[in-house]
């Protein structure tokens, strides 16, 4: 057992840089009086009021140990959770709501180790069981396991597993080069087109992560539907290499500030070298007040329309690419954000950083509002 609780661990290291601590993990026992559980999925069980998670074979671990234990220590949800259940205060109703987000995580988590790690017979009967067991609301109304973890392979067939696993299961981000090669390699429509990776921002652990990716096709791709947690920048070859000539804010900014993933090194290495060493021409700077001005006019029609969060990112970029432009006309060389003062921009900025701050706590809130 405990050798397949460390490959389980190693799995989910290298794919979301967290594992549940050792602390949760004891082997079944009889004793559960006066216990608060979640699922009694198989033989096992999890103690919630103690972050104790009582196991006996491969699918009880990953679903009590892997899926409960690990949601309730590091989950955003989970922890509130916890601390509702610990002090007694969880009203049924924030119970109720929460209970899709705690064996959502506990079924998709479980699946997913059982498929990495090869255990296909295991698996096998694992997803048969699914349509067998559901999850018993406080009104006596139940949900089948096998229609909730649908719900979670459409989300994560149409985000990928790591927007899911931020996104809707509330973990931080932790972005080990091991996390982002995992996280590169797994984006919908793109894994096996992409020449070069690169991340950059701010990469705070409840931060959006941003993307620059540069693929040999880009074709029907659209990156508006990664709107959320993953934020994406994505170009085909010719396009990146054109903007890179123009010194677009779109490519300075994550090749200058930015760390390499994978794909083409020695393309990063030389753009990178090209932009720190060239002064920008007459017709970048050009380009950049055009772009400019463009982006203003997508700003106004976002704050017409009442999209205030993307009014606010596309106006910083409207600064933005302004600001670079003055700079440039005056002899500079490539800058960066942080090297752009603005009040202007400073107060934008703020604003976008509030609003999404207040998304965030919204959304959380929600779920404990009985």
């Amino acid at each position: 057992m405990r050798e397949l609780l460390d490959e389980a661990n190693e799995v989910l290291q290298s794919y979301f840089g967290l594992c549940p601590s050792l602390r949760s993990f004891d082997r079944l026992c009889n004793v559960r009086s006066g216990v608060i559980s979640f699922s009694d999925f198989a033989d096992g069980f999890y103690d919630v009021s103690n972050h104790k998670a009582y196991v006996s074979d491969a699918p009880s671990l990953f679903h009590e140990f892997h899926g409960h234990a690990l949601f309730f220590e590091h989950s955003m949800i989970g922890k509130r959770v916890a601390e509702l259940i610990s002090n007694g205060n969880i009203s049924s109703a924030v119970f109720d709501k929460t209970l899709l987000f705690v064996e959502g995580h506990a079924i998709w988590t479980s699946a997913f180790l059982l498929d990495k790690l090869g255990l296909d017979d295991i698996f096998t009967v694992y997803e048969k069981s699914l349509c067998e067991r559901n999850v018993i609301f406080s009104d006596g109304r139940t949900l089948n396991y096998q229609e909730i973890y649908d719900v979670m392979k459409k989300a994560e067939n149409f985000y990928g597993m790591h927007d899911l696993w931020w996104r809707v299961f509330g973990f931080p981000r932790k972005l080990s080069k091991e996390v982002l090669e995992n996280l590169v390699r797994n984006l919908p429509g793109l894994s096996e087109k992409i020449i070069l990776a690169v991340v950059f921002g701010s990469r705070k652990e409840y931060s959006d992560v941003d993307l620059c990716i540069v693929v040999n096709e880009k074709k029907d791709f659209d990156c508006l539907s990664f709107r959320g947690i993953i934020d994406l920048a994505v170009y085909d070859l010719e396009e990146f290499l054109a903007k890179a000539r123009l010194f677009d804010v779109g490519v300075t900014e994550p090749i200058l500030t930015g760390d390499f993933i994978l794909g083409d090194k020695n393309l990063y290495e030389r753009i990178r070298q090209d932009l720190s060493n060239d002064v920008p021409s007459r017709e970048a700077v050009e380009y950049l007040r055009r772009t400019s001005k463009l982006l203003f006019e997508n700003a106004s029609a976002a704050k017409r329309s009442g999209m205030e969060e993307i009014y606010l990112e596309t106006l910083a970029y409207s600064i933005s690419y302004r600001l670079f432009a003055n700079a440039y006309e005056r002899g500079c060389k490539s800058l960066t954000f942080k090297e752009l003062c603005d009040p202007e921009l400073d107060n934008v900025r703020r604003k976008l950083s509030n609003l999404k701050r207040l998304s965030l706590d919204s959304l959380v809130s929600s779920l404990f509002i009985s």
